[in-house]
């Protein structure tokens, strides 16, 4: 037996795992995107191009949080049992 390999099956089987995988994607594409957040920021691109990268980040982090709900509603629900 694999103690690591043991460790990662049990994770890998929590009901939390999907979300907490998709969280760490959408944080990914964040900070994916955060050079174009500063670049606005600076002046550097305008309103207009950064639009609908301000739109996508703010869907992205909708997701998140929806995510994290599912989260807590399913630790809380797990403490219940």
């Amino acid at each position: 037996m694999n103690p690591i390999n043991d460790f990662l099956k049990k994770i890998q089987s929590s009901p939390t795992y999907p979300y907490q995988q998709k969280i760490n994607e959408l944080k990914k594409k964040l900070r994916d995107t955060d050079y174009k957040a500063i670049k606005y920021a600076e002046g550097l691109i305008s309103e207009e191009e950064y639009a609908p990268i301000k739109a996508e980040r703010e869907a992205y982090r909708v997701q998140i949080r929806e995510a994290e709900a599912k989260i807590a509603e399913l630790k809380s629900s797990a403490v219940k049992e």
